[in-house]
């Protein structure tokens, strides 16, 4: 799984705001998205159930294949427009 991690818009000491690059803005980005799935889960999932429900509806990019090991970057977008998602929360899409 990728996600961007140079130029994003973050916040700076002394409440300042800029653009940024490197590991530490991607985490951020990356920790955020499993936040807001875990939010929505209504239950605790195993952590390999929600990285894999979130590697699953990560968007393919020819560019990334053979560089991740999904080939895939991260997008909250395609795991909120996931309907079976979105229904069940993470770890219970097998199920269904």
């Amino acid at each position: 799984m990728w996600r961007p991690g140079r130029n994003i818009f973050s916040t700076l000491p002394n409440g300042q705001h800029g653009y940024m690059s490197g590991t530490s803005q991607a985490t951020a980005w990356v920790s955020g998205i499993a936040a807001g799935v875990l939010s929505r889960a209504g239950r605790r999932p195993s952590s390999d159930s929600l990285i894999a429900d979130i590697l699953e509806t990560g968007e393919l990019s020819q560019a990334l294949k053979g560089k991740t090991r999904s080939g895939r970057f991260m997008t909250l977008n395609n795991y909120q427009k996931n309907e079976r998602f979105a229904r069940t929360g993470p770890g219970n899409a097998a199920s269904e």
